[in-house]
């Protein structure tokens, strides 16, 4: 099996789907996480599911800040759903520079050996695959993952996040190959609400309001953040009264908020509205509206996720180009 890499120089910006989410300041990092985390070394698959909006990407990238050089993260599309595009993926985030999908369709375990092979050339210790509902349904999809992790040395490992189930779980879970990491795992306590709002956002909740946030919103990454850019540096004379904000786990609640967020912004919804859906992928200091609102959201850490490309690369969170449609 042999491919041909495409000259690294001539590629003046890494592909933004190679490129790891970048850890924010204001984002929370839960230390229980890390540590589960941390303890499942051994496992060569540790899946993290849950839907969209439970902060799965969030805490990749501070799996992928502690990895440092030696991981590798790939975005995945629809388009990675056959196999050999995937093993194209796996190849050129491995390298670090695009490498074109080989002409014939490889064997499954031929291209799992020759994967294997990349990462312990190039000493990587993990590799990040986000998005894996994207591929889910692909039979040599998770073909390929099972065939890659029955290679992989010790204390290597696939990381998966994926919104649904992948059909190589219940496998996983019979060899004991997996470490999985569920929605109940990532959502917010009451003592997280409060450590979040008061830490990052520098406003003194309440530990009733915290409880009540936590319950109301059931522990969503996504409301919780919303919540926090409302509070965000606002003056000990100004309160909030969160018992009238809409805080259900639901895209028509979070949308309720985020055009809350979006007016005390100064950025008047219906107008951002527009500019959103028309943004795919923005960078620092670009000159159009969509850049300078994502910009903004960016900044903010809210539903925009920065990732390490050259110049740095502002991706939507999928959330925010369907709430975009409710504004």
């Amino acid at each position: 099996m042999s491919v041909n890499a495409e000259d690294p120089v001539a590629a003046m910006r890494a592909d933004v789907k190679s490129a790891p989410a970048l850890t924010h300041s204001l984002a929370f990092r839960r230390e229980y996480v890390r540590s589960y985390i941390e303890s499942s070394s051994g496992a060569p698959l540790l899946l993290i599911q849950a839907p969209p909006g439970h902060g799965k990407t969030t805490v990749l990238s501070f799996f992928a800040a502690q990895e440092g050089s030696s991981v590798r993260w790939i975005g995945l599309e629809p388009s990675d759903a056959s196999l050999d595009a995937l093993v194209a993926s796996f190849v050129s985030a491995i390298y670090g520079w695009p490498i074109p999908a080989p002409g014939p369709v490889p064997d499954v375990r031929e291209a799992a050996k020759w994967i294997v092979g990349a990462i312990q050339e190039l000493a990587v210790t993990s590799i990040i695959l986000d998005n894996y509902e994207n591929v889910a349904e692909s039979e040599g999809a998770n073909s390929l993952i099972e065939a890659i992790a029955e290679k992989l040395p010790a204390y290597i490992r696939l990381v998966v996040g994926s919104e649904i189930a992948p059909p190589f779980l219940k496998r996983a879970r019979l060899r004991q190959a997996i470490v999985e990491l569920d929605a109940s795992d990532l959502r917010f306590d009451a003592d997280d609400v409060a450590r979040y709002i008061r830490e990052v956002h520098n406003y003194d909740v309440s530990d009733e309001a915290a409880s009540s946030i936590a319950r109301r919103s059931g522990g969503c990454a996504t409301v919780i953040n919303l919540v926090g850019q409302l509070c965000h540096d606002l003056p000990r004379y100004l309160r909030i009264d969160f018992e009238a904000l809409p805080l259900g786990p639901t895209e028509e609640h979070m949308t309720l908020l985020l055009r809350e967020v979006l007016a005390r912004s100064g950025q008047p919804p219906a107008r951002a509205a527009r500019e959103l859906l028309r943004g795919e992928i923005g960078s620092p200091g670009g000159t159009t509206p969509s850049d300078a609102l994502l910009e903004l959201l960016s900044d903010r850490h809210c539903l925009v996720h920065r990732h390490a490309t050259d110049p740095v690369s502002l991706v939507p969170h999928k959330l925010l180009r369907r709430m975009a449609e409710r504004l």
